[in-house]
């Protein structure tokens, strides 16, 4: 069976390229693959993918020369390249639990747990995560940490804690909205047995701060949702009685 080769090289160099010189961005020359760039062409056979620091310079035939002394240039005949993924619905801030003594649990942030998932998702070509449900701090410090390399990672985009509570009033729920806004999140999410009223409120008050929103729908349908401007609905299953 033919293996796939992911452009992951890439990101593994971007750290030392950030602040590096012209002169001294690493350059990875991967030949002989076969590319397949995403856009609904047919792939293309017999090529070359020029890595320069965390970009790719160019994608052309195989020349075979032409490059540098000492540049490196791995012969992958077989292999295969495309795009990074993206992994829409991953969570990546990963929480151990602890009993709390009320008969509840309580999750703690596993930093370290967290970073070796996320590079377990870029060595599998995964490039982008979408980050559903997070501790608000956290999930920000993660997303920076990979953005400044101090977490080898795919890029994150992540929401704060998910919003849940029916008993909340529409006041303080929209002030929950706006911490975590000024936290830095990317997205809100709304969860489970939150109303139609109180979903409603969420969308207008994110969306007033060009913030989207992603739902775990339950008791509001999806339609219902879609009427009042949600962005994204995950989980595609019927928990609802009408959709």
């Amino acid at each position: 069976m033919k293996r796939v080769l992911l452009i992951c090289g890439a990101v593994a160099l971007s750290a030392c390229a950030a602040n590096a010189p012209p002169e001294a961005v690493p350059r990875v020359v991967l030949s002989g693959v076969t590319v397949i760039d995403g856009t609904g062409a047919p792939p293309s056979a017999i090529m070359e993918v020029v890595i320069e620091g965390n970009r790719i310079a160019a994608i052309h035939r195989s020349r075979r020369g032409g490059y540098p002394p000492g540049t490196p240039v791995l012969d992958l005949p077989g292999r295969y390249v495309i795009p990074g993924l993206i992994d829409t619905h991953a969570h990546v801030t990963v929480l151990r639990w602890y009993p709390d003594g009320s008969g509840s649990r309580r999750g703690v942030y596993d930093r370290g747990v967290s970073a070796r998932a996320l590079r377990l998702l870029l060595a599998h070509g995964v490039t982008t995560v979408r980050n559903p449900s997070a501790p608000a701090a956290d999930g920000v410090a993660l997303r920076e940490a990979v953005r400044a390399g101090e977490v080898v990672g795919p890029r994150i985009l992540t929401s704060g804690e998910h919003l849940a509570d029916p008993r909340l009033s529409e006041e303080e729920i929209r002030a929950e909205v706006r911490r975590q806004v000024a936290l830095g999140v990317d997205m809100i999410k709304v969860y489970g047995n939150l109303p139609p009223a109180l979903v409603g409120a969420v969308i207008e008050e994110a969306h007033s701060h060009r913030i989207p929103v992603v739902g775990h729908l339950q008791r509001t349908t999806w339609t219902e949702a879609a009427r009042m401007g949600i962005d994204a609905i995950t989980h595609g299953s019927p928990w609802s009685p009408e959709y």
